[in-house]
């Protein structure tokens, strides 16, 4: 049976046996209780319902797993970005897509002009949290850089040397293609800490 202390406000669990009886001090009231295990009521009594926990009395609660679930939920990451290197010519422009781990999951190449624009722009919708990387955005590439900035898109500025000294690191060599200079120019855009942001200018390239 339990016995409790008015004064001091402690509790002990009283196990009478033949010729003895074993007090066990109980944690103080309010206190969650752990590794005891109620008495099994005899068979044919009725036990008396606990009263409820007063107003005021510490306890050690539990965060309900639909509170977990949604903290998971929110604390996932984000899509990762993909980065889309162009290398623009004055007749195309190549393209190609790397993801977060930096690998090549498209390449498209497009002509230099406004119906191969918004081929590339259609090509590139599948990706929605995307930015585009341009070798020489104000040369080469200015008039795709300008249209891009037009339409809301994010441009970085990839210097050629920086992009050919990726291509250089990446592949061994110096071989010039069109496909190479694309990824370079994403992987440098991904790369590098200090990125240049293309600016819109006041009169768009048409």
């Amino acid at each position: 049976m339990f016995t409790c202390g008015q004064e001091l406000g402690v509790c002990s669990l009283v196990s009478e046996g033949v010729g003895r009886a074993l007090v066990m001090p109980l944690p103080p009231m309010g206190w969650l209780l752990t590794g005891l295990r109620p008495p099994t009521p005899a068979r044919g009594v009725t036990q008396e319902r606990p009263a409820p926990p007063e107003v005021g009395l510490s306890s050690f609660g539990t965060t309900p797993v639909e509170e977990r679930v949604a903290h998971q939920q929110q604390s996932a990451t984000a899509p990762a970005q993909l980065t889309i290197g162009v290398d623009p010519h004055k007749g195309s422009h190549t393209a190609a897509a790397l993801d977060a781990q930096g690998r090549v999951v498209d390449q498209v190449r497009v002509a230099n002009t406004r119906a191969g624009y918004r081929a590339l722009r259609a090509w590139a919708r599948r990706w929605p949290e995307r930015r585009w990387a341009i070798e020489n955005a104000g040369g080469l590439g200015r008039s795709l850089a300008q249209w891009l900035l037009g339409d809301g898109e994010r441009v970085i500025d990839v210097p050629p040397k920086l992009s050919a000294r990726v291509r250089l690191l990446s592949t061994g060599h110096g071989r010039k293609t069109d496909e190479a200079d694309a990824v370079s120019t994403a992987l440098a855009a991904r790369g590098t800490a200090e990125q240049h942001d293309a600016v819109l200018e006041d009169h768009a390239a048409t």
